[in-house]
């Protein structure tokens, strides 16, 4: 499920927007969670957080499993280190496989495939 929950801080009262991919049912028992968790660890410089709400922006779930095709016609040289670039034909993730590994890394942390580019 894709969503945004909408968080106060307490001290200035700025509403910021945050946007998730999570596999849940409830974002907003999940907002409220993580924002109590965040109240709880508290640093002495940070503002304490106030959940508002949650939107739900696509209710399509996520699919695990990326769809990788090679995007790079040979491999990429640079010193010793040697790699290849995917991209996902689901969703338009991008990814890379160093050296001899047999599983791809996708870029910015885009575990799972939302399915839609």
């Amino acid at each position: 499920m894709r969503f945004k929950i909408f968080v106060k801080k307490v001290n200035t009262g700025v509403i910021d927007e945050e946007e998730y991919v999570k596999d849940i049912t409830d974002p907003v028992q999940w907002g409220k969670e993580t924002v109590d968790y965040f109240n709880s660890t508290l640093r002495p410089h940070e503002s304490p957080r106030e959940f508002i709400k949650a939107e739900i922006l696509d209710e399509v779930e996520a699919s695990p499993e990326h769809d990788w095709t090679k995007t790079n016609f040979i491999t990429i040289i640079r010193g010793k280190r040697c790699w290849d670039t995917y991209r996902c034909e689901k969703c338009g993730a991008t990814g890379k496989r160093f050296g001899l590994e047999e599983g791809i890394r996708p870029d910015k942390n885009k575990i799972k495939c939302r399915g839609k580019k």
